[in-house]
């Protein structure tokens, strides 16, 4: 009996001795034992992440950058100023031309893409009509965050006459991480489709201009001018290998807000190829933006220009512009990607002006530019506008550049 007792003691004790170092069962939950790791006692489980439905990102484009000599004059100006004061060692800043707003819609897109429209060549700078840019303006554009940079455009060979203009301006840009379209080296350049690779999302970007202010190219460089054959082998060409197509056009009639008939020839042949989006510029005015169906449905989005990105020009229509942003989209099980979510972001380019200069109309007399998001653009601003000058100015009529022009489902809600 007393081995039994004993027995049933020692037996008793070891379940103890388990329980206290393996923890017990309360309310269904494991309840580790005193001075044991937590980590001990639990039970590692792995869930996998579920795999995104479809790959997205964000795309924004800009118009006309135009360096007129009040731009170059006053970065000159605010360059040796800094100098003086913060050891600021280049001879141009234009940096602080674009507003903080502006920066960042263009900086958090994924991708963003600019129209420069002058020459950066190794000469002087240089105003209208012949431009040329110096490097500083270029080097404003990539800290902004633009990752495309289009040179295809009336001026791009304003320097070639005087310098080997193009072929300077795509060594500069050569520099920079961005993608250059719109300027080739040469004809097997030219053929050599360029494109962009953004988060497994691959990016065809053609470009093309209707001609240029002459025709004087010095070496081997091709400008890549509109001719229907070629945009619709290169779109066919391009389709091949990337996700999207998207295609700048140089094209339409300076000052005008209206579509015109070859650019809307253009469009529906560009919609038939199967190109994506078509980004216009060269009217240095806001056109309209709409969708464009090609043969077999295929949907285009157009934006006919966006207008002027920076310049000193004199009417209130040229100093409106816009910045389209864009999803670019494609489903896991999709073939191509699409556009969505396509607005109109409205830009207002201000500036001073002396009213002493009415006659003479002196670029360098216009100053203190700068490049607002018209929603962060007052009435109290408009009133000290410039171009009051040289034309009404004012919060409703600039505002009226957009309203009257663009679609009210591209509009950004304060305009609707």
């Amino acid at each position: 009996m007393k081995i039994r007792k004993l027995i049933a003691m020692l037996l008793a004790a070891g379940a103890l001795a388990a329980m206290s170092s393996c923890g017990v069962k309360k309310g269904g939950e494991d309840v580790p034992a005193a001075n044991n790791d937590p980590a001990d006692s639990k039970i590692a489980v792995t869930t996998a992440e579920p795999e995104p439905a479809e790959k997205r990102i964000s795309f924004a484009c800009a118009g006309d950058n135009i360096v007129h000599e009040s731009l170059y004059v006053q970065a000159a100006s605010e360059a040796a100023a800094m100098a003086s004061t913060d050891g600021y060692a280049k001879e141009y800043y234009f940096d602080g031309m674009y507003d903080d707003a502006v920066r960042e819609l263009i900086s958090s897109a994924d991708v963003s893409f600019v129209n420069q429209e002058c020459p950066i060549a190794n000469a002087a700078a240089h105003g209208y009509p012949n431009f040329n840019a110096p490097k500083e303006a270029g080097d404003a554009l990539v800290a902004l965050g633009f990752d495309i940079v289009n040179i295809a455009n009336n001026h791009m060979l304003d320097m070639d006459s005087v310098t080997a203009g193009l072929s300077q301006s795509i060594e500069y840009w050569k520099t920079k991480d961005v993608l250059l379209v719109g300027g080739y080296e040469s004809q097997s350049d030219y053929d050599t489709i360029r494109y962009l690779e953004k988060d497994g999302i691959k990016i065809a970007v053609l470009s093309y201009t209707y001609g240029t202010n002459t025709s004087y190219v010095n070496g081997g460089c091709v400008v890549p001018l509109i001719d229907d054959s070629r945009i619709t082998s290169q779109i066919a060409e391009a389709k091949q290998s990337a996700d999207l197509v998207l295609v700048s056009m140089h094209w339409g009639d300076e000052n005008e807000q209206a579509v015109s008939a070859e650019q809307k020839r253009l469009a529906k042949l560009i919609a038939d190829a199967g190109a994506d989006a078509v980004i216009g510029h060269h009217s240095h005015t806001v056109q309209p933006i709409e969708w464009v169906y090609g043969e077999g449905g295929h949907r285009t989005l157009v934006i006919y220009s966006l207008g002027n990105f920076i310049s000193s020009q004199l009417y209130a229509k040229n100093l409106v512009g816009q910045i389209v942003t864009f999803d670019i989209v494609k489903g896991l099980d999709d073939d191509r990607a699409h556009v969505e979510n396509v607005k109109s972001e409205p830009t207002v380019t201000h500036y001073l002006s002396d009213t002493a200069v009415h006659d003479s109309l002196d670029l360098a007399k216009r100053y203190d530019v700068h490049l607002y998001l018209m929603r962060d653009y007052t009435p109290g601003l408009a009133a000290l506008h410039g171009a009051h000058v040289w034309d009404d100015f004012d919060i409703d009529s600039v505002r009226g550049y957009i309203k009257n022009v663009i679609a009210p489902e591209f509009l950004p809600d304060f305009l609707k």
